[in-house]
């Protein structure tokens, strides 16, 4: 399958920061489904900043679906969706890596309900055979969205 990211390095070994689905120091890759979702999900965290993005990527990344699962939303933790989430969203999806034993999971996308973000484990034994970059591409965003920053 092919799934998309944002960034501004070609890099797939993840970061360490937290996210709204990994403590910090948990090594994890937020990837989506389609191009518009990445690139939506990279806006909403720049979006009252002063700092327009340049110099990014969209990152074409192929992942082999073995192992991978589908969080149900019902089980979910309280307040996932929300800005104000707490570290229980974040300790969620740190416990689903917890093991070693599956290289990533499909998760609903706050910014987009409807579509899906993959994050993935690149501590996962054979990641790199299972995610591969597949092709990088120049990304900028229309000049239309300047209005939103600072």
């Amino acid at each position: 399958m092919i799934v998309w990211r944002v960034s501004k390095h070609q890099s797939l070994a993840g970061s360490t920061a937290p996210g709204r689905w990994n403590l910090r120091g948990s090594r994890v890759l937020y990837t989506s489904n389609s191009p518009s979702l990445c690139a939506w999900e990279v806006f909403a965290h720049q979006v009252g900043t002063d700092s327009w993005p340049e110099d990014l990527l969209l990152l074409k990344i192929g992942v082999k679906e073995k192992n991978i699962i589908s969080v149900n939303p019902q089980d979910l933790p309280q307040g996932w969706n929300t800005l104000s989430y707490k570290n229980n969203a974040r300790r969620f999806g740190t416990s689903l890596f917890s093991k070693n034993d599956i290289p990533g999971f499909w998760i609903p996308s706050v910014v987009i309900r409807e579509d899906y973000n993959l994050v993935l484990n690149p501590l996962f034994p054979n990641y790199s055979d299972l995610v591969t970059l597949e092709k990088a591409y120049p990304f900028d965003y229309d000049d239309r969205f300047r209005k939103f920053f600072r």
